[in-house]
């Protein structure tokens, strides 16, 4: 739980400060990141309470209290998913490093690129955050609500960044494109970066077993089979870049 986290509140809202004050995303405004700051600290009020109302019944805390448990936790399985949009914006910061050394743009990989960010980054990925995780998560602690409006309006920057590369890409403003492709994988970087490190650890504190278990089997569920079977086309296409961008 957060108050006996091994890094600690005062340790982690300064990571988030220097994350926040070194990436250079216009987007990510002084009020936004107190906002965001105000959520941390309140969520600890909100474990505070309930570890003393649960005393040490371990409810939250997984293979403890006499619960079941499953193999993976929500705040995991979202975590699994960041791992292939990182793997992304590898890509696409090695495509626009090409872009600015040759002054070309290879149009179908771009398209590719593109298309997986448009499409599991934004379509799945952060729809099931916005539709599943942040609404469970501001039921089980209402403290969370200003992080989770501040995450949301990254996610609603970011497409419109995506939006931008696509426009660029298509009037061929290399210069344009390469320079709005830095400022997504930057700013997706650092919202990843708070996600995992900061609300990650919020959540796992305050859901119960039980609580997570739902919010787990809603993650896992939204995908359909055609849904798996477009991911498995679209992974292929990404390894592919990765060999051509990255040689792995």
């Amino acid at each position: 739980m957060l108050c006996a986290n091994r890094f600690g509140t005062i340790a982690l809202i300064p990571a988030v400060k220097f994350m926040i004050s070194t990436v250079a995303v216009p987007a990510i405004a002084e009020q936004d990141y107190r906002k965001l700051l105000d959520g941390m600290r309140n969520i600890s009020t909100e474990c505070h309470r309930r570890s003393c109302r649960l005393g040490n019944a371990g409810v939250g805390k997984y293979g403890e209290g006499g619960e079941s448990h499953h193999a993976m936790k929500a705040t995991q399985y979202l975590i699994q998913e960041h791992k292939l949009i990182l793997r992304a914006l590898d890509v696409l910061g090695a495509i626009g490093t090409s872009v600015e050394k040759t002054q070309t743009a290879n149009q179908p990989d771009v398209a590719k690129i593109l298309d997986f960010l448009r499409w599991f980054a934004d379509a799945h990925h952060q729809a099931k955050e916005e539709s599943i995780f942040f609404p469970a998560l501001t039921h089980a602690a209402a403290s969370q609500g200003r992080s989770v409006e501040h995450l949301t309006q990254e996610h609603n920057q970011e497409r419109a960044l995506i939006e931008d590369l696509e426009k660029n890409v298509r009037l061929v403003k290399l210069a344009e494109f390469v320079s709005t492709a830095h400022k997504l994988t930057a700013a997706l970087r650092n919202h990843i970066f708070k996600e995992d490190r900061i609300l990650f650890e919020e959540a796992d504190a305050v859901f119960s077993v039980s609580e997570d278990q739902i919010v787990f089997d809603r993650l896992s569920g939204f995908d359909t089979a055609r849904d798996k079977q477009v991911l498995d086309e679209k992974l292929r296409d990404l390894r592919a870049l990765e060999w051509t961008y990255l040689r792995k």
